[in-house]
């Protein structure tokens, strides 16, 4: 697939648009695939905008607060936590009793693992080399939602 052609039509589709909604100075910026590989690779995404999301200060890694959506049941908030990763191949997950009114992040050496009662939703795995702490997997970023099967 010729990927540039691609993205030369929806760019041109983008200005049709714009010629439609007239009246208004074109503000789209013109988009190429060298473009996106190149913030794709340089990694400029900030993580900590996102529910779940984390930023890295050392070896402590600042999970942000997320919600866990249960159905029709109200949202359960998770406060935003702060966990030291001292062992390479460390999971970072949420923890929340089903049905419950709160839910935890936690850390353990272990991938997590779900059972009847208990969700253990995996949300990044860490990595530690040479005494420095770096992110090895992200699994999930955004709140965490249980469909109403389960409520």
């Amino acid at each position: 697939m010729d990927y540039n052609f691609e993205v030369t039509r929806a760019n041109s589709r983008l200005s049709a648009v714009e010629d439609v909604v007239g009246g208004f100075a074109p503000s789209s910026k013109e988009f190429s695939v060298s473009d996106a590989v190149r913030t794709v690779w340089l990694g400029d995404m900030d993580y900590s905008d996102w529910a779940f999301g984390f930023s890295i200060s050392g070896a402590v890694v600042t999970v942000m607060t997320g919600k866990v959506r249960q159905g029709t049941r109200a949202p359960v908030t998770v406060a935003q936590t702060n966990i030291t990763i001292a062992a390479d191949q460390t999971w970072i997950y949420v923890e929340y009793a089903f049905g419950g009114t709160s839910a935890t992040v936690t850390s353990h050496l272990t991938e997590p693992q779900t059972n009847p009662t208990t969700l253990r939703y995996p949300l990044h795995l860490w990595s530690v080399s040479g005494g420095t702490v770096s992110i090895a997997r992200i699994l999930h970023l955004g709140d965490i939602v249980i469909p109403g099967v389960f409520a």
